[in-house]
């Protein structure tokens, strides 16, 4: 069972279900020359210059084209803080979004959808 959040805009609370998969979409990013992605501090990947470096060794985590994000195997663990922080030409940070995880049971993610 999957489930999709629009993880476009900064404050965003998203829902999954245990053993599911979860596709977050980060919103248009591919204007964005760097931009990396942060489960509370830690690195999940970064891209830059369209090459994107996962710096987790977690094979659940995909990132696709379209500039989704996408968790397979939700586990209670996933539930968190993620913030997606870009980059100008420069190396500043530019633009900030979190969006938080919650990992429910499946009943739970059909109310709350």
């Amino acid at each position: 069972m999957g489930t999709y959040c629009d993880g476009s805009q900064d404050e965003t609370k998203c829902y999954g279900a245990l053993g599911g998969t979860v596709d977050i979409h980060l919103g248009s990013i591919s204007e964005i020359l760097e931009y990396q992605l942060l489960k509370d501090s830690l690195n999940i990947f970064n891209v830059k210059k369209n090459m994107i470096s996962f710096k987790t060794t977690e094979h659940r985590y995909l990132f696709l084209s379209n500039g989704t994000f996408r968790i397979n195997n939700l586990s209670r663990s996933d539930s968190d803080n993620y913030t997606l922080q870009a980059f100008d030409s420069d190396g500043r940070r530019s633009d900030e979004r979190i969006l938080q995880l919650f990992i429910q049971g499946i009943f739970s993610v059909l109310l709350a959808n």
